[in-house]
């Protein structure tokens, strides 16, 4: 007999929502886009500009959403161009594939296109090899450091110590000034 409760229902959500670095395999580059300049391309960095979130479509179909400014799409056009669209329709979903090389190829599900990065830029390609081999690397929420907790814990005891000494520093100044407390309780300030 199976103690499991088969009517459980588990949600599992990851610390990266999904969000990814494109990057390819051979040449250590990363897909991007630049909202300002509406381009797609590739670059050696790891910043805002080449997060993209990964969406299930259903039936084994994604689509890769640029994390800056909205998001767009990553989309492959007939001839083989990529864009980026606000409009998720059918140039913007892709199929992953397993490679040989150790990593995914990611293909137009709509043209057959296979993303591929040629070290220089980003391209696509009916091809299967190398240089069109990706890998996902999730982008993790940043950890804070020993030396942030410490400064973040004198910040918060200095706060506390000043909300403690602040009402006697207060009264040390007024006395300064001249003012007894039978003073102040009769209003003469």
């Amino acid at each position: 007999e199976d103690s499991i409760d088969k009517c459980s229902l588990w949600d599992i959500s990851s610390a990266h929502q999904q969000k990814y670095y494109l990057s390819s395999v051979c040449h250590d580059k990363r897909i991007g886009y630049d909202n300002s300049k509406d381009n797609i391309y590739c670059s050696g960095k790891r910043n805002e500009w080449e997060a993209w979130q990964i969406n299930s479509e259903g039936d084994g179909l994604v689509s890769f959403k640029s994390c800056v400014d909205g998001g767009k799409y990553l989309i492959c056009t007939n001839g083989g161009k990529l864009k980026a669209s606000h409009e998720l329709n059918r140039e913007a979903l892709w199929q992953l594939e397993y490679s040989p090389n150790g990593g995914i190829f990611i293909i137009s599900r709509n043209h057959d296109w296979h993303l591929s990065c040629n070290g220089q830029g980003l391209e696509t390609s009916l091809n299967k090899g190398i240089g069109q081999t990706w890998i996902l690397e999730p982008i993790m929420p940043s950890t804070i450091s020993m030396d942030q907790i410490t400064m973040y814990s004198s910040i918060g005891a200095a706060t506390v110590a000043l909300s403690v000494a602040m009402p006697f520093a207060i009264m040390g100044i007024i006395g300064g000034m001249g003012f007894t407390a039978g003073g102040i309780s009769a209003g003469s300030i």
